[in-house]
């Protein structure tokens, strides 16, 4: 019995991990496209040109991809937080509107709710909360960059989700499987 279980389970898993992608989602993929690095790693479910659809941190976070690997997007996004310092966690305002459970690390007409910099996503985690916040990084061409009050920033009140990190490496040609 334990040998028959075992053979059915083999023979759907592929299906029951593409199930995986909520509904939503599996509407705005192209069927059955998955990229993939040179070692045959899953670097995620195509979305678009350019771009894939990956579940970190139990967020979707859809992330550009360049010849080279995923694309540099650190100049897109803000990291708010508590302090008026920028020190301490760091928190996204969440950008989603348009695509309610995906997360844009990528480019959304300039705007990005996370950024891929040196190897480290930055991704909206959870859960998100209604907060203010004190000051705001950024990065403004390559340099890093904090405002604080006493330099033009006026505090924010908003939902706000912590912003997890996670390190991505994945070995450049990536092809569709």
């Amino acid at each position: 019995m334990t040998r028959i279980l075992f053979l059915v389970l083999a023979l759907f898993l592929p299906q029951a991990a593409a199930a995986q992608v909520p509904s939503i989602l599996s509407e705005l993929l192209l069927p059955g496209q998955t990229v993939v690095d040179a070692k045959g790693v899953l670097v995620g479910y195509i979305r678009q040109e350019g771009t894939v659809i990956r579940e970190i941190g139990g967020t979707w976070n859809e992330i550009e991809l360049s010849p080279a690997g995923i694309f540099d997007t650190s100049g897109r996004t803000q990291v708010f937080h508590q302090s008026t310092d920028c020190s301490g966690p760091g928190y996204i305002i969440t950008l989603n509107a348009l695509l309610p459970q995906v997360y844009f690390t990528g480019n959304l007409k300039g705007l990005a709710d996370g950024y891929f910099a040196s190897g480290t996503l930055v991704y909206v985690g959870r859960p998100q909360h209604m907060l203010t916040m004190n000051s705001l990084f950024v990065i403004i061409d390559g340099k890093p960059t904090c405002f604080t009050p006493a330099v033009n920033f006026q505090p924010v009140t908003s939902l706000f989700a912590p912003a997890g990190q996670t390190q991505l490496s994945f070995t450049p040609p990536f092809s569709l499987k």
